[in-house]
């Protein structure tokens, strides 16, 4: 959970299980990047607030086109970077 605050446009780490799996059974990524869900509802807030709220999509990532886990990886944290910018 992000501290009230934070900026939400700036992700954490990613993990490697879920691009481990990905590469293990062959399944593409689907990207997801969402923008403005922090001031809607704050941390302490039981109730969402009225606001904006947006959404995209970007095109399935295959993992058979990166040489690793690593690669893969990678590569979705920068499109998903970009999907974002795009939000914003």
């Amino acid at each position: 959970n992000p501290k009230e605050g934070a900026d939400e446009r700036k992700m954490g780490p990613f993990k490697n299980g879920g691009f481990g799996l990905a590469l293990s059974a062959g399944g593409p990524i689907v990207r997801l990047a969402t923008v403005g869900g922090f001031p809607l509802r704050p941390p302490q807030a039981l109730r969402p607030r009225p606001g904006a709220y947006r959404v995209a999509f970007g095109s399935p990532v295959h993992p058979s086109d990166f040489p690793n886990r690593d690669a893969l990886r990678d590569e979705v944290r920068r499109r998903i970077e970009a999907l974002m910018q795009s939000l914003a």
